[in-house]
């Protein structure tokens, strides 16, 4: 999940491609999605420790080990 192309809203909601909205979908246009650049992936892991992960990525795994 690390290391494919990442994107987050404004408010920090973070998807990989398979889990944003649809582009051009009122979601995507309201959230102001976009990819997260190399420096803010960076920065991101230099202030939260990890690197930016699919938020829906990170669910599915979470309930698989329940």
């Amino acid at each position: 999940m690390a290391h494919e192309t990442m994107y987050w809203d404004e408010d920090g909601q973070t998807a990989c491609e398979a889990h944003i909205p649809f582009r051009g979908s009122d979601t995507w246009r309201k959230g102001r999605w976009r990819k997260i650049t190399l420096r803010e992936a960076i920065d991101f892991e230099a202030e939260v420790g990890r690197p930016p992960v699919c938020e829906v990525c990170a669910a599915i795994a979470r309930r698989a080990t329940r």
